[in-house]
């Protein structure tokens, strides 16, 4: 009796394709016997007889690989585990799919599924925290996948096949990334999770992941090798990045945070194209769109420089260097500053003219020169104890082309100029101390020579006046004291003042006109 009820169990093992081997974690476990042909079957007796109780299909170990389970298009639901725990994998290929809603435990760095199939995790992914991979914990779902199965990379004859490497976690259709959830397709972590701590010592070098390639001296000119591509697509609003490099600091570390290091080694025939990093536009009538670089910052300044720390930058060599094609638009930018507001507010042509609001030359952004009155300005500053001076220097044969300092001056706006008008100070050569009461330099000139327009301007009617002003003892209102006019005369503004004339015997005479026109000479102080 005992071998009948042996028996007869063998057979319906045999006859439902399965094993019912116990309990785990509340579930029962079923090992489906399998042939290596097709053996979906045995699969969907399991998964048909756990209606809406769990189950776990542990995928049994096959010693001889051709007879590892195969399956056509299978749906696993979300109450079926599978563990690979001890299994060799299932198989299957083109065009069948495999879905998978419900949890999987594979160990890690261990082949789960096996040809050229399509296996679907519907996007409830995470790590468990023994480090096996599990898909959807059933109480909920974490979007993290990794350390799922690596398969080995197979040989192709690339002369009759696309070269293309099965993903190391395929995905079917648009997987949903829940809220604040991180989709990995492959991570490199520690098995319980978080980094892999490494400890290099003098002179070592350690990598996360390594990747390398040489082209061969036959290459074709035109081909391309690339040790990796990362490519991403955006379909939406949110943000795509083909590549994030992030380097942090802890503790109280002392070394050298770099997020991304480019380094190239070129030879002498190197193509002169050749660059560390390159950044290509390849879109076709989007303009005005994307940026070279951008750079950000969550609130702390940045210390940007731009140079060779082994040596000093050679003469012939910049810190910065803009490439500008000759066939560039004529006012294509070499260098351009924005406002907040995105607006232009500096920048150098292709053909090197260049626009600044201000433009300090040894000074500081916070001098004291700085004032309401003015509002773009050259600010040239000195070293202590030197003379400061502007050079002009010209080399021509006309005696008419010196050196020149030329002054503007227009009405209305720099979009909407008017004419000069009559009395405008149109160039104002202009002098101010600096005093400690406030510690502060003069907000206006104590002394100035203003040259001012005697006339409404025209094209034919530009007449102009010189005035000099000083500032007397006392005070701080300027008051013009002598006037050369458009037609020439010489004018001495204030009434009661006059020449100071020095006679041979050394004193000096001040000579003043008075009512009627007659001139009087006064003794005086010689100034």
């Amino acid at each position: 009796m005992k071998r009948f009820a042996l028996v007869l169990f063998l057979l319906m093992i045999a006859f439902c394709g399965i094993g019912l081997v116990g309990g785990r974690a509340q579930q029962a476990v079923f090992v489906p016997v399998c042939s290596g042909t097709n053996d979906t079957t045995a699969f969907q007796t399991i998964i048909s007889g756990a209606a809406s109780s769990p189950r776990t299909i542990k995928i049994p170990y096959q010693p001889d690989l051709t007879k590892r389970c195969r399956v056509t298009t299978i749906t696993f639901p979300g109450n079926i585990t599978l563990d690979n725990t001890d299994g060799s994998g299932i198989a299957r290929e083109t065009p069948d799919v495999v879905i998978v809603h419900g949890p999987v435990v594979n160990p890690a760095g261990k082949t789960l599924f096996f040809g050229t199939g399509t296996t679907s995790f519907a996007g409830n992914t995470f790590v468990d925290t023994d480090g096996q991979a599990q898909l959807s914990s059933g109480a909920g779902v974490d979007a993290t996948a990794s350390r799922l199965t690596i398969k080995p990379v197979p040989t192709f004859d690339l002369a009759a096949n696309t070269l293309a490497v099965g993903q190391i976690v395929p995905l079917s259709g648009t997987v949903a990334v829940p809220f604040g959830k991180t989709l990995s397709l492959v991570r490199l972590t520690k098995a319980e999770g978080g980094d892999n701590v490494v400890a290099p010592g003098r002179g070592a070098v350690a990598v996360g992941f390594h990747s390398a390639l040489t082209a061969d001296a036959t290459s074709d000119p035109n081909s391309n090798v690339y040790s990796v591509v990362a490519h991403v697509n955006n379909a939406g609003s949110g943000s795509t990045k083909g590549i994030h490099a992030e380097a942090s600091a802890s503790g109280s570390s002392t070394g050298v945070v770099v997020a991304g290091n480019f380094q190239i080694e070129p030879v002498a025939t190197s193509s002169s194209g050749s660059a560390a990093i390159q950044l290509s536009l390849t879109s076709t009538g989007v303009n005005d769109i994307a940026n070279g670089i951008n750079i950000f910052s969550s609130g702390d300044r940045y210390i940007v420089g731009v140079g060779s720390i082994i040596s000093p930058v050679p003469y012939t060599a910049a810190a910065f260097r803009a490439w500008m094609g000759t066939n560039s638009s004529s006012v294509a930018r070499a260098f351009q500053v924005l406002n907040n507001a995105g607006s232009e507010i500096a920048y150098i042509h292709k053909d090197g003219v260049g626009s600044f609001p201000s433009l300090y030359v040894g000074a500081p952004m916070s001098s004291t020169l700085d004032s309401g009155s003015i509002s773009d300005q050259l600010h040239l500053q000195g070293a202590d104890s030197k003379l400061t001076a502007l050079t002009i220097d010209s080399y021509a044969t006309n005696p008419e082309l010196g050196s020149s300092i030329v002054g503007r001056r227009a009405q209305g706006t720099a979009t909407s100029p008017t004419a000069t008008q009559a009395n405008d100070a149109v160039f104002v050569i202009g002098a101010r101390g600096y005093q400690t009461t406030t510690n502060a330099f003069s907000t206006s000139a104590g002394a100035a020579i203003s040259m001012r327009a005697a006339e409404n301007f025209t094209s034919t009617a530009q007449g102009m006046f010189l005035s000099f002003q000083t500032t007397p003892i006392g005070s701080t209102t300027t008051v013009e004291r002598l006037r050369v006019t458009d037609s020439g005369d010489t004018s001495i503004s204030t009434a009661g003042k006059g020449l100071i004339l020095k006679s041979p015997d050394g004193n000096c005479w001040l000579t003043t006109v008075a009512n009627g026109g007659k001139l009087t000479t006064t003794s005086v102080p010689c100034p």
